[in-house]
């Protein structure tokens, strides 16, 4: 199972891969599953795992670093 979710702040969820990955949090960046392939502030990640505190702290840390850099 999966949730999909975005920052109002993160106009590309493409731009959170990388941090994400380097943290050992899996996204998917919503343009992956568009027709058009677009980018979009949308992605989705496995809810399996959502009740690990960590991967909330890692996912924090993220979105926390791209906002301050202006949604980068």
């Amino acid at each position: 199972m999966y949730i999909w979710t975005r920052h109002p702040a993160i106009p590309d969820s493409a731009a959170l891969l990388d941090d994400a990955l380097e943290k050992g949090i899996m996204l998917g960046p919503g343009q992956l599953f568009m027709v058009d392939a677009k980018a979009t502030g949308w992605m989705r990640f496995n809810v399996a795992f959502s009740t690990e505190p960590a991967m909330w702290e890692l996912l924090e840390k993220v979105l926390v670093k791209h906002v301050r850099r202006g949604g980068m």
